[in-house]
């Protein structure tokens, strides 16, 4: 539920850019599961479905033509946040194995860009890692 890159600018302080990438991306994928589970304990596809019908009906036939895309494109999307599209997925019953590899495509490659371009510029402005 927090937002991963305050903690990726802290983290390039303290680790190298390829373990603050893996533990990055295994705090992203507990945290997108979590949430995902939380959904559907929470019943939330019964409350959305009965408040938003119409809504509902329409997000879950764009989620069935294109669930990976979207998921992919929503992840690496730096101003969205995660959690909603797991959220989504979790309400919309949508397959957890397609959730999880969107999110680690789409935030790895977002991360990604975070920490080794950020450690490259940190090391460029000799600030010692």
């Amino acid at each position: 539920m927090i937002p991963v890159t305050p903690l990726i600018i802290l983290g390039l302080l303290f680790f190298k850019p390829l373990p603050l990438y893996v533990l990055t991306m295994l705090g992203i994928t507990v945290s997108s599961i979590s949430v995902y589970y939380l959904s559907g304990f929470m019943n939330l596809d019964t409350i959305l479905d009965n408040k938003y019908k119409k809504q509902v009906t329409k997000t879950k036939l764009a989620l069935k033509k294109s669930e990976l895309p979207i998921i992919i494109s929503w992840s690496a999307f730096p101003f969205l946040p995660t959690d909603i599209i797991c959220y989504a997925c979790g309400a919309l019953r949508i397959d957890i194995k397609k959730l999880v590899l969107g999110v680690l495509i789409g935030e790895g490659i977002t991360s990604g860009l975070y920490i080794f371009l950020g450690h490259y510029l940190l090391q460029y402005a000799h600030i010692t890692l």
